[in-house]
């Protein structure tokens, strides 16, 4: 079985639903104002990225070794650091924002294939306290507590 276990839990599912979700449909709908839906896919997205990222860490250590690695503190730190550098350059920074753009295929199917739309918008800064339940939540995981 594949080292994901810090994904198959309700909370980052709900995450991941949330956001997709968010991106594809109510931002479409005009159901809710548009600083709203970013904030929500701010939210979803930096409790969810963290956990992406150990996760396809652990899996390609996974590949190569065939032992099953284990989540660590020290792991989900660098991700959850990873994951706040990210979001605080692009969101401040036009170059990295373009850069991300040009990698990152949109989750939008009505907008261009090729890349994402990122707003250049401070703002969302303000989500990244949602980050410390990411680590309160890694923690369990970690200590193979029930989460």
């Amino acid at each position: 079985m594949l080292p994901i276990d810090e994904l198959w839990h309700p909370w980052p599912l709900l995450a991941a639903s949330v956001m997709v979700l968010n991106d594809v449909w109510l931002k479409r709908a005009g159901l809710l104002p548009g600083w709203l839906t970013g904030k929500l896919s701010d939210v979803a997205g930096l409790f969810f990225f963290p956990l992406l990222l150990t996760a396809t860490w652990r899996t390609a250590q996974w590949a190569f070794t065939r032992q099953r690695p284990r989540l660590t503190e020290r792991l989900l730190a660098a991700a959850i650091a990873v994951t706040c550098g990210v979001m605080i350059a692009i969101k401040t920074l036009p170059s990295a924002r373009d850069l991300f753009e040009s990698v990152v295929p949109k989750l939008d199917p009505t907008q261009t294939i090729g890349a994402a739309t990122v707003v250049l918008d401070p703002t969302d800064l303000l989500a990244l306290p949602v980050v410390w339940l990411t680590w309160r939540f890694g923690l369990k995981v970690v200590r193979g507590a029930p989460t």
